[in-house]
């Protein structure tokens, strides 16, 4: 069996999970926007990074197309039609920005509101700022294998430390770095201010 007709005969499957993925990268972009607020500025992608990615991503495209050369049936040719339509989207969604927003950043890997940003961690890379916080209840749908685990042993994983990527330009990261602490510490004090306030007016009542 030559590897066109194993893929053709998996077309379902390799079709479920490739689109999954891309709803994922979409949702992380544009859903949920109620929760984040309105942008307030978008961080681009260094221009090497998205060379590097646009090369991959021609060569698997090319492979698309000797795919759909060389197909020996109907199933294998329309499998290389979808998956270079969904390469040429998936190759858009990665060129979006990040987004600084008023609730929060919009990360490629999620969204993380301003108060459980707690660091900054040095990447040791000039356009990649990483990003630590603590998980909220929500995120519990977004676990992985270790949260699991530590679920199943009974431990809390709200308010575990976990860390995102922010892919930036090497001119932006330094101004990048100061401006999300600064926030982060405003709307933590913000919390704070609104707690101790529902906390005094629930001892005078």
């Amino acid at each position: 069996m030559s590897i066109i007709d194993y893929i053709s005969r998996y077309f379902i499957l390799y079709q479920v999970f490739i689109l999954g993925l891309i709803c994922r990268q979409w949702y992380y972009h544009f859903g949920n926007e109620a929760r984040s607020g309105q942008a307030i500025y978008k961080i681009r992608k260094p221009r090497q990074v998205i060379a590097v990615n646009a090369g991959l991503y021609v060569v698997l495209l090319l492979l698309c197309i000797y795919g759909i050369w060389i197909g020996r049936t109907k199933e294998s040719t329309y499998f290389f039609i979808l998956l270079f339509a969904e390469l040429v989207v998936g190759f858009l969604i990665d060129c979006l920005p990040q987004r600084i927003c008023e609730n929060g950043i919009r990360t490629y890997q999620g969204f993380v509101p301003w108060p459980s940003i707690y660091k900054i961690r040095d990447s040791g890379k000039k356009h990649v700022i990483m990003i630590l916080y603590r998980a909220e209840p929500d995120e519990a749908r977004q676990c992985g294998a270790s949260d699991i685990r530590d679920a199943r042993k009974g431990i809390d994983i709200h308010g575990k430390k976990r860390s995102k990527k922010i892919y930036c330009r090497p001119e932006e990261k330094e101004q990048l770095e100061k401006f999300i602490l600064e926030k982060a510490e405003t709307k933590q004090r913000a919390g704070t201010s609104v707690l101790g306030q529902g906390k005094s007016e629930v001892n005078e009542l």
